[in-house]
């Protein structure tokens, strides 16, 4: 397993790049125009992927594949509408991960003011007792620890769960700024301590402490935060060519094509 920090001009991801028989390969850069952030095939099918594909110009989706990324598919959320962030009036947010241990499994994490999961099915269910208006969701290496933003009257707050969505703590009552989709980067170390923000073309905040405590950044500072971040994760990875071009193809067509 190899990770990486892919940054585009909206946001910063986490990639656990699962490196894939069905062609993917490592990469040192993010590719410039249309390309996966993260591809994961499901381990008791590895025909089966979920990916995340950056459209370069309008958003980035969710795929899937059931033939080894020959054809691909988008999503669609647990309301319907296609799974799609980056987008000027999106407010869903989502990841995908492989459990650990001996019996792993897919995770896909959506986020759309309530939080849902599935499996490499795409069957979602609610999960409940989460914090209500989620914002954003920051993933780690592991599906069953990660961060969630959510509304919290006129700021936001920041909650974390290391119990697979079953319980969840309040690290910050109130954080020192506000952050949607489209106006600020939110990221977290593969373990879950680092967190960093940074609103576009603004100055920033960083946090060791797991998001309890927050400290004021300069652009300069938090830049560099980002960058040695992301310095020490590996490789981006892309698809073949002829993947990108049907992942590509797939975005124009009706929700549940091929």
């Amino acid at each position: 397993m190899k990770t990486s920090w892919h940054s585009d001009h909206r946001r910063v991801w986490l990639v656990i790049a699962v490196i894939l028989t069905a062609g993917f390969s490592a990469s040192t850069t993010c590719a410039d125009g249309p390309s996966f952030l993260e591809a994961y095939a499901d381990p008791s099918n590895a025909r089966n992927i979920v990916a995340v594909f950056d459209s370069a110009s309008r958003g980035i989706y969710l795929l899937r594949s059931t033939d080894g990324g020959a054809t691909w598919a988008k999503v669609s959320g647990p309301d319907g509408t296609v799974a799609r962030r980056s987008g000027p009036q999106d407010v869903s947010d989502f990841f995908v991960r492989q459990t650990k241990g001996s019996n792993q499994r897919l995770v896909i994490v959506y986020a759309k003011f309530e939080l849902f999961r599935a499996g490499a099915d795409v069957r979602w269910e609610k999960l409940t007792g989460a914090p209500a208006d989620v914002q954003q969701v920051i993933p780690t290496d592991d599906p069953q620890r990660f961060f969630l933003v959510a509304s919290a009257g006129q700021g936001s707050a920041i909650y974390f769960t290391d119990t697979d969505a079953q319980s969840w703590a309040k690290r910050a009552e109130k954080l020192p700024f506000t952050c949607n989709l489209r106006d600020c980067d939110l990221i977290a170390s593969s373990d879950g301590d680092m967190i960093a923000y940074r609103a576009f073309g603004g100055d920033g905040y960083s946090s060791s402490d797991g998001g309890r405590t927050w400290q004021s950044q300069s652009t300069d500072r938090i830049g560099k935060a980002f960058s040695s971040l992301g310095s020490s994760r590996g490789s981006a990875i892309k698809g073949t060519s002829n993947q990108v071009r049907a992942a590509r193809d797939a975005i124009n067509k009706p929700i549940g094509t091929r």
